[in-house]
């Protein structure tokens, strides 16, 4: 790779990696599949492009995939359960069971039918594929043809193995604060690196809800960064949810 040291690659990888895990968490899960977050036309003009770059996930797909996850939430069905599937599966190849279960899909049958024509007509963002080579050919140049690709295909790594550890290990092994559908667990040592997905616990107990922090020690940059984006015009309203009752109380 030149004169460019391999930490510095790996920084610049996981850095982006962990952002395109905040957007994905705030534009995807609590915007779109859950509407705790609602964005302006601008604000979801530039998530929307984001996503396509730097995970070249279609919307309406991950939508899909994710609702039937809350439909089936650990039985059978569940697209990415590792108590249906295997924790070791799960870990290893979440990218696996998601492709397989956006294919299973029937042709018209969607949660969000907008969202599905929305891509239709667009050219460019309905490929997913294309979002991941702009951002390379982006990256080459400002990088360099062989360190910016990298940089991008070591996100993407990155990205796939947050996803992993929130498909499996928050549905595996963690605390359970609340009573809600599934065995999904609150997991705050490893907030930080999902964005606060990791708080799975409070997300299954109450899925529109914006705010997954219970505890002052809570830490969820997906919601900060909904606030963020408030204050500058990208998101038109934020939903904090109500107080909930624990199993202990």
């Amino acid at each position: 790779m030149g004169d460019v040291a391999s930490w510095t690659v790996l920084v610049w990888a996981v850095g982006i990696g962990l952002a395109s895990t905040a957007v994905s968490a705030l534009y995807l899960h609590r915007g779109l599949a859950h509407q705790a977050v609602r964005f302006t036309p601008v604000g979801d003009q530039i998530l929307w492009t984001l996503t396509w770059l730097f995970t070249g996930i279609r919307p309406s797909e991950w939508v899909d995939v994710h609702m039937r996850h809350h439909r089936f939430a650990d039985q059978e069905g569940d697209p990415h359960s590792p108590v249906v599937h295997g924790l070791v599966k799960i870990l290893a190849f979440n990218a696996f069971y998601y492709r397989r279960a956006v294919r299973a899909q029937q042709p018209g049958q969607t949660h969000v039918p907008h969202l599905r024509a929305r891509e239709e007509r667009d050219p460019l963002r309905s490929r997913g594929w294309l979002g991941v080579v702009v951002a390379m050919a982006g990256a080459a140049v400002i990088a360099g043809p062989i360190v910016g690709p990298v940089i991008i295909a070591l996100q993407g790594v990155v990205y796939v193995v947050i996803s992993g550890l929130v498909n499996g290990l928050c549905h595996w092994v963690g605390d359970v604060e609340f009573d809600a559908p599934g065995r999904n667990i609150h997991n705050p040592l490893i907030a930080f690196i999902t964005a606060g997905e990791s708080l799975h616990n409070t997300h299954h107990r109450s899925p529109g809800r914006a705010n997954l922090r219970t505890r002052s020690t809570d830490v969820d940059t997906a919601y900060m960064l909904a606030l963020l984006l408030r204050r500058i015009g990208f998101v038109s309203h934020v939903r904090r949810g109500r107080t909930l009752a624990s199993v202990s109380s």
